[in-house]
């Protein structure tokens, strides 16, 4: 499934639709994977991963 067939088919259920964003490794990797499942719980929709370059 790509990204506009699931963000159709997400708007059928939704009127408005909720982006989240995480830093991948900040402040730790299993930090954002708990905050992942809480954003999941709260019914965030997509969330960009944004990988930071040093």
């Amino acid at each position: 499934m790509g990204l506009q067939h699931f963000i159709a088919e997400r708007k059928k259920d939704k009127d408005l639709l909720v982006m989240a964003h995480v830093v991948c490794g900040y402040p730790s990797f299993e930090a954002n994977m708990q905050a992942l499942e809480i954003m999941a719980a709260a019914g965030v929709d997509l969330v960009e991963l944004q990988f930071p370059f040093l």
